[in-house]
C-alpha cells in the first residue's frame, strides 16, 4: 500500500493507513498517461452487486489493529495470481492475458472467492504497444461455467483519499485505496474494483512504455463527517453549532463530581450532574474541551463500518461520543481516548443511565467517483 497521504490531515501521521495491491514483478511493461469521461452508476447496481447479506455482515470479525484509531484494513496477501504470456495473433490481437484469484474476506471465513481476467490489446502498427485493457470479473471460476459478472473495456484508475472530520471541525483520520473503473459492455455502468492484486497489476501498466490507452491515475480527495443518524456522509462538517454552544449559557443539574482527562485530540473536563438533587447519583454526563463548550454526552457508540464497491474495499472503525446542547441539535465527534474514558464510567456506582453506549455496525457503498452511501 504505497500510496502518498493525505496532506490535509499531517498532524495525525500516526493513523495514517493505505490500501493498494502489491505491484506485479512478473510484467515486464512500465509508464503512465488522461483518462476518459466515466458514466456513474446508480446507487441500485452498486447494492445489487455487492456481496452482502445479513449472514455474511453477521459473520464478519472486526478488524481494528491501531488503538481504537479509523481504519482501513487491506485484504492479507493470500491470492492466488497466474499469469499467461499468449502470443499475438492478427485475429484478436491480444498482447497479454493475465488472471486474479483473489478471495473477499468480508463473508465467510471462506472468504467470497473474485475471480478477474485482463487482456492487453493491441490496435495500432505497434505490436509492441495496448490501446485497450480488457476485464471480465466473477464471484467464481470462468471454467466452472460461470458467466462474467462484468465484462468490459477499462476506462479509468483513481486513488481515493477519504479524511474523517468531527462535527467538532477536528480531522480525525483518512484512509486510501484505489479504484479500477470497468465500463461494462452489456449495461454501459462504469463499475469500481478495488481488488488489491488487481490494483497493484493496473499499477504496472499505468507505468508501462507500451501503454497507448489515454488512461492516467487520478487523485480524488473526499472529506467525510460521521453522523448521529449513522455512517459516513460525504461533505465537511459545519461548525457553527460548535462556536454557538460556546456563547450559550445553559443549566445542566447539580454538579457532584468532575476529573480531567487527556484525549487523542485535546484536554477535556468531565462533569457528572444529578437531575434530582439526589446526589447520590448522576443522569446526566457533560465533556468540555480545553477552549470549547460544555456538551451533553447522549450515545457512545463503537462503530464498524464495512465499505465495499464490487467486493470488499476495507473497514472503518472508529468511537464516536454523539453530544447535544438545547436547540442546536446532536452532533458525532471523535476522540478515542476520550471514548475510552467516558465509558469507564459506567462502571461507577454512581452511574444511573446517564448515557447508552452501543456497538454499530454499518455498510458503506463507494461510486466510482468515490461518493458513498450507507445501507443501515
Amino acid at each position: 500500500m504505497a500510496i502518498m497521504p493525505i496532506s490535509a490531515v499531517n498532524a495525525y501521521q500516526n493513523n495514517i493507513i493505505n490500501f493498494q495491491g502489491k505491484k506485479n514483478k512478473e510484467s515486464n511493461l512500465h509508464s503512465s498517461t488522461s483518462s476518459p469521461m466515466l458514466k456513474a452508476v446508480p446507487l441500485a447496481v452498486l447494492i445489487a452487486m455487492s456481496p452482502i447479506n445479513a449472514q455474511s455482515i453477521n459473520n464478519t470479525n472486526n478488524i481494528d489493529y491501531n488503538n481504537n484509531n479509523i481504519e482501513y484494513v487491506e485484504m492479507p496477501a493470500n491470492s492466488l495470481i497466474v499469469s499467461n504470456l499468449q502470443t499475438t495473433t492478427p485475429k484478436d490481437n491480444i498482447l497479454e492475458t493475465k488472471e486474479f484469484f483473489e478471495r473477499d474476506k468480508a463473508g465467510t471465513s471462506e472468504g467470497v472467492p473474485v475471480y478477474g481476467e485482463f487482456k492487453l490489446i493491441n490496435s495500432d502498427k505497434n505490436k509492441n504497444n495496448f490501446e485497450a485493457i480488457k476485464l471480465r470479473v466473477t464471484r467464481d471460476y470462468f471454467d466452472n461455467g460461470n458467466k462474467a459478472d462484468f465484462e468490459g473495456t477499462i476506462v479509468g484508475y483513481s486513488q481515493v483519499n477519504f479524511t474523517i472530520i468531527g462535527e467538532d471541525g477536528v480531522p480525525v483520520s483518512k484512509a486510501s485505496f484505489n479504484q479500477i473503473i470497468l465500463k461494462d459492455d452489456k449495461t454501459g455502468y462504469n463499475i469500481p474494483i478495488s481488488r488489491p492484486e488487481m490494483c497493484g497489476y493496473m499499477e504496472t501498466l499505468l507505468s508501462s512504455p507500451n501503454n497507448n490507452t489515454g488512461i492516467k491515475k487520478n487523485v480524488i480527495n473526499r472529506n467525510l463527517r460521521p453522523s448521529p443518524g449513522g455512517g459516513l456522509q460525504n461533505v465537511a462538517p459545519d461548525t457553527s453549532w460548535y462556536q454557538q454552544a460556546k456563547e450559550r449559557d445553559e443549566y445542566f443539574g447539580s454538579e457532584i463530581m468532575s476529573a480531567k482527562v487527556q484525549g487523542t485530540f485535546g484536554n477535556y473536563t468531565l462533569r457528572a450532574y444529578n437531575m434530582n438533587n439526589d446526589k447520590s447519583n448522576f443522569e446526566r454526563m457533560t465533556i468540555q474541551k480545553d477552549g470549547g463548550p460544555e456538551l451533553i454526552v447522549n450515545k457512545l457508540k463503537q462503530v464498524n463500518d464495512k465499505c465495499f464497491n464490487y467486493g470488499y474495499i476495507g473497514n472503518i472503525v472508529y468511537h464516536q461520543l454523539d453530544v447535544s446542547r438545547r436547540n442546536l441539535g446532536t452532533h458525532a465527534i471523535i476522540d478515542p481516548k476520550l471514548f475510552e474514558s467516558l465509558k469507564s464510567v459506567v462502571g461507577l456506582e454512581k452511574f444511573n443511565n446517564a448515557f447508552e453506549v452501543q456497538n454499530v455496525d454499518e455498510t458503506t457503498i463507494v461510486d466510482e467517483n468515490a461518493i458513498v452511501a450507507d445501507l443501515d
